[in-house]
């Protein structure tokens, strides 16, 4: 080999062992953790919690990274969340989140129900919450026919006569609203009093 080649040989050989001591340092910011990372390399960065994506930067010669390429890391999402009592939308990790309550419910003291989107993008424990509603004990005094306290579930409630008064050919009904009131009262009661000579 002449000279000339040999010196191309030991000039690639210094190249490769000059650019293996560079290096891009590690380095990180609101969103994404970069390792050190040998120039000429591909560095694959690393999301910070509650955060998503697949990040790339090439190191260059001179031992800076270059811009991201890739999928930059973003803030991920916890999924829509409904139980019993509440319900929430898909939500961005980090934030509070007001809940909605289920029909025929309604927020704890009058404050609305919250959870948290925790950077491992699942949902904290409910803060306050939602009871459920109730109609309150009530006299029908048209329909002769009183009505106890009843869970707000939509469903028909059979009431009783007032002393002295019998049912009609239908027994009353009222339906407790999943807004926490009666309904109107359908059937009802008669007097049963008979008046002595």
């Amino acid at each position: 080999m002449t000279d000339h080649g040999w010196h191309d040989v030991l000039g690639r050989q210094n190249l490769l062992a000059a650019t293996a001591a560079i290096k891009c340092l590690n380095t990180s910011d609101d969103t994404t953790v970069w390792e050190s990372t040998t120039a000429g390399e591909i560095a694959n960065g690393e999301c910070r919690p509650g955060y998503v994506g697949s990040p790339q930067r090439v190191c260059s010669l001179s031992g800076n990274f270059g811009p991201v390429t890739g999928t930059p890391c973003t803030r991920g999402t916890c999924p829509a969340y409904a139980s019993e009592t509440s319900s929430y939308p898909t939500s961005t990790t980090g934030t509070v989140v007001m809940g909605t309550c289920a029909p025929g419910y309604a927020p704890r003291n009058n404050v609305a129900p919250t959870r948290t989107c925790q950077d491992d993008f699942s949902w904290s424990e409910e803060t306050s919450g939602c009871d459920l509603l109730y109609c309150e004990e009530d006299t029908d005094s048209a329909q002769f026919a009183t009505f106890p306290t009843s869970p707000a579930n939509g469903q028909p409630q059979t009431g009783e006569c007032l002393p002295g008064y019998g049912p009609t050919a239908t027994l009353p009904q009222r339906t407790c609203e999943l807004t926490g009131v009666w309904s109107a009262t359908t059937g009802g009661c008669q007097g049963t009093l008979q008046l002595t000579v």
